[in-house]
């Protein structure tokens, strides 16, 4: 009967995959709702090589779509190894500077300390020489009346010139600056 064929149709029709069935109303004009009212199913001999052909690109086009998205997957996952790649590389180069600064900081702590100590080392070599007072001018870079020649080249280093004055006396000259000398003691400092 009629309605038989018409139920048959609408059964195997509904087994095929609504994208083939679009696929044969867009490419072939061919309505699977009509054919269903016809009572002509989807396995017949008349619809076999335009549902034959739909079937196949619907099934290059899944396929497409799936290649596409494991090509995203895998433009995802690349891109995401490289902004990883370069957070370690900067994490890296952080860590780089980070101990070349500590470094820098530890080498000038070392020279800090090494230039106290070496200026520790000549106060104690100069008070033991000169006493404590001549010391600290000596330090201090100066020059007073009374201090030996030795403790005035301790100071200021040696004179640019030296002139004879007799009986006893020297005088010392360092660029504008004058320093006698009576009898081996400073007794006078001028410019």
């Amino acid at each position: 009967s009629q309605a038989a064929a018409i139920d048959n149709a609408r059964r195997s029709w509904g087994a095929v995959d609504q994208r083939v069935q679009q696929c044969l109303v867009n490419q072939y004009r061919i309505s699977p709702a009509q054919l269903v009212q016809k009572g002509i199913p989807a396995n017949d001999q008349r619809v076999y090589s335009y549902l034959n052909s739909c079937q196949l690109s619907v099934a290059q086009a899944a396929a497409q779509a799936e290649a596409a998205a494991e090509a995203q997957h895998a433009q995802a996952i690349a891109a995401e190894s490289a902004r990883e790649a370069q957070a370690a590389a900067a994490e890296q180069e952080r860590r780089a500077e980070a101990a070349a600064a500590e470094q820098t900081r530890k080498a000038e702590a070392a020279a800090a300390a090494q230039a106290v100590a070496e200026e520790e080392a000549r106060r104690k070599q100069l008070v033991s020489r000169f006493g404590v007072p001549t010391a600290d001018v000596i330090l201090a870079g100066n020059v007073q009346k009374g201090m030996t020649k030795e403790a005035v080249i301790a100071s200021r280093g040696n004179p640019l010139s030296i002139e004879r004055i007799p009986p006893a006396d020297e005088l010392w000259r360092y660029g504008t600056d004058r320093i006698v000398f009576t009898k081996g003691k400073v007794t006078y400092i001028g410019h």
